[in-house]
């Protein structure tokens, strides 16, 4: 058995790597036995003391190879090297370690006849992230966010983001800098931010020249042709989702000043609020072609109850205990020594066995504890596996109750329109047809549908979730390292499990967009009289950011200012918790204070992101705007996967 080296140690590599500025490589050998793939205890022990160095690590990839001697023919030693690395991956796996990456492939034969002992072997490669900025921590926080879309600039299109914006282009609305109009193939670039997580993680603000804004949503519109900036000849209605209906709310320009802040400038053109009535023309014939699918009742869906992985415990390791020697244990005077050498003798044997039997009992409840522990890994394993298809099934339960309450919701709404329309003598009694929605009533999603998740989840998933299912769920992935891109996670890649969880939780929000969908084909049918439902809708004149938001009003008797306690670079943000309103925080010395007067009273979270040595690190302290003394914070070393979970949930 070969004992694990280094040329340093891993703590002083580990040392090394956070103070680097992009990526730094730490690497770690593990050796087998011959013919071997299970792990000796040096092993093991090694990759313990590894897991928990990377416990506080940041961002990190796991890259394992594995390797094997040159004895054996060449498909076995392939096969075994295959093996060894993914023993290796599993061990460290079961320690839910959180890296974005862990992947692992065999070598096959390795070395010669004299390096055959090294050759019996596993590398691992852990590619470290470091940042040399905040700035660059912000930009990898927001990469992958832009959408693009490639139109013909000669007719009128509509182009529809993924999170609900449209973007309404007329023909011949795109002119070059020579003021020249586009006609060929124009690229759009978009960017939606339309809750906090998405204004946190774009670095945005919601404040117009030091005021107070509340957002409805901000989305950037940038266009090219042939690889060169164009600009607008004429407007392009832009439409971004609504989640109420204010009449006060406007549009707005942003622009980034030196120090790469968000300012808004309000416009004079308000943003048209959404309506939340629709008309319809009685037009019979077209009525007939506006039928939706679901015409009868759905049959409820039906699970088997389960029930949730137990976690695996380990017992207290037993207290070291000295095997004794022959020197004589009892303390005896010169008397006794002298006048009853027998009694001596006999008391130094007594305690000996004495001592003897504690190590003896000592080294059996070691050997248990060995073996627990190897038990332990083991269960871990499986935990982790088992834990992994707990919660996926709990994701398709979940799925399938938002696909259940939509076929429900299709049945009363189109019952109720048809009652409606025969009430109005628009269609004979007889007819049959079916069809979407024809005033707010029916935008309302069935009352009992807590109850019918509950059914349909099943009560061991109902409580286990708290029906705090998107916190829930997400934690959880989060705690397991499961919720990252790669082999981490397997079964199904991060976006369609966060898209699971974020719609079945908002299954209100999934039906309106649902209903929207039906609203656009009456539309485009002819039969609606208004087309902007649910949008809030605006005529924009140029490309850039642009923002649907309202002054928060602030009797100025009534402001306060909030300090920070941070001498470090970092980027603090100030959240409401009871409106969509956030802004940055400025820093003066050792402290970031609010250049915004902000209302007294409110009850607030102060977000900080920073680095440690290249690491991310978020805080996050939730206190009221009455608050006079500075706030300090305490930072916690994170994945940039946690950071945007945390932004989703700091003002909840």
């Amino acid at each position: 058995m070969k004992k694990l080296f280094l040329s340093t140690t891993l703590l002083i590599l580990t040392t090394l790597a956070m103070h680097a500025s992009d990526s730094t490589t730490v690497r770690r050998t593990v050796y087998f036995d011959t013919d071997i793939s299970q792990l000796t205890d040096a092993a093991r022990t090694d990759l313990d003391q590894l897991a928990a160095s990377l416990r506080d690590a940041g961002e990190y990839s796991i890259y394992i190879y594995g390797a094997a001697d040159v004895d054996g023919g060449e498909k076995y030693n392939q096969q075994l090297s295959e093996r060894r690395a993914q023993t290796v991956r599993d061990y460290l796996l079961g320690h839910q370690l959180k890296a974005r990456e862990c992947a692992s492939r065999g070598l096959g034969k390795q070395g010669d006849q004299s390096t055959k002992a090294e050759s019996r072997r596993v590398d691992i490669e852990i590619r470290m992230t470091r940042y040399a900025s905040v700035s660059e921590l912000t930009d990898a926080l927001s990469a992958g966010s832009e959408q693009y879309f490639t139109i013909d600039a000669s007719r009128a299109q509509e182009v529809r983001c993924k999170d609900g914006t449209k973007i309404r282009i007329p023909a011949g609305a795109f002119r070059g800098a020579d003021g020249k109009p586009i006609t060929g193939s124009v690229r759009i670039s978009v960017r939606e931010a339309l809750n906090m997580a998405d204004f946190l993680t774009q670095d945005l603000s919601a404040v117009s020249d030091g005021r107070l804004l509340e957002s409805r949503g901000m989305v950037q519109v940038t266009a090219t042709a042939d690889g060169r900036p164009v600009v607008l000849g004429q407007p392009v209605q832009v439409a971004l989702p609504a989640m109420d209906a204010r009449s006060d709310m406007k549009l707005f320009y942003g622009q980034r000043d030196s120090t790469n802040a968000m300012n808004w400038k309000v416009s004079d053109q308000p943003f048209e609020k959404p309506d939340p009535t629709v008309s319809l023309t009685l037009d019979r014939a077209t009525l007939k072609r506006a039928e939706i699918q679901n015409r009868f009742y759905p049959d409820q869906p039906k699970f088997a109850d389960v029930k949730a992985p137990v976690e695996p415990t380990l017992q207290r390791a037993p207290q070291t205990v000295k095997k004794p020697d022959d020197r004589p244990m009892y303390r005896a005077t010169t008397a006794e020594k002298l006048f009853h050498p027998k009694k001596v003798a006999a008391q130094n044997k007594k305690l000996y066995d004495e001592a003897m039997k504690k190590y003896n009992d000592y080294l059996a409840r070691k050997e248990a504890y060995d073996q627990q522990k190897q038990a332990m890994a083991e269960a871990q394993i499986r935990y982790a596996e088992q834990q992994k298809a707990f919660l996926s099934e709990g994701l398709e339960r979940l799925t399938t109750a938002r696909e259940y309450l939509r076929r429900l919701y299709c049945y009363h709404a189109s019952g109720e329109i048809n009652a409606k329309l025969k009430e109005l003598e628009v269609l004979p009694v007889t007819n049959k047809t079916n069809f979407a929605i024809v005033t707010v009533e029916h935008l309302n999603a069935p009352q009992n549908q807590k109850e019918i998740i509950r059914q349909i989840l099943g009560d061991t998933y109902y409580h286990y979730f708290g029906f705090d299912i998107e916190g829930t769920v997400m934690r959880q992935l989060h705690s397991e390292g499961e919720m990252r891109r790669g082999e981490n996670f397997s079964l199904v890649g991060y976006n369609t499990i966060y898209d699971s969880i974020y719609q079945a939780h908002h299954i209100y929000d999934t039906l309106r967009s649902m209903q929207a969908q039906l609203i656009r084909r009456c539309a485009d049918m002819g039969i609606l009289t208004k087309t902007n439902i649910d949008n809030y809708v605006a005529s924009v004149n140029q490309l850039g950011w642009i923002n649907c938001d309202r002054f928060v009003p602030s009797p100025a008797s009534q402001t306060a200012d909030i300090s920070v306690s941070e001498a470090g670079e970092a980027r603090v943000f100030m959240v409401f918790r009871d409106m969509n309103s956030f802004l940055p925080l400025s820093r003066k010395g050792t402290v970031y204070k609010t250049a915004t007067r902000i209302p007294k009273g409110r009850q607030v979270s102060i977000v900080s992101i920073r680095l440690d040595h290249g690491k991310p690190q978020i805080a996050v302290a939730r206190i009221n705007t009455s608050r006079k003394d500075p706030v300090s914070l305490t930072y916690r070393t994170c994945t940039l996967d946690e950071m945007r979970a945390q932004f989703a949930s700091v003002n909840g």
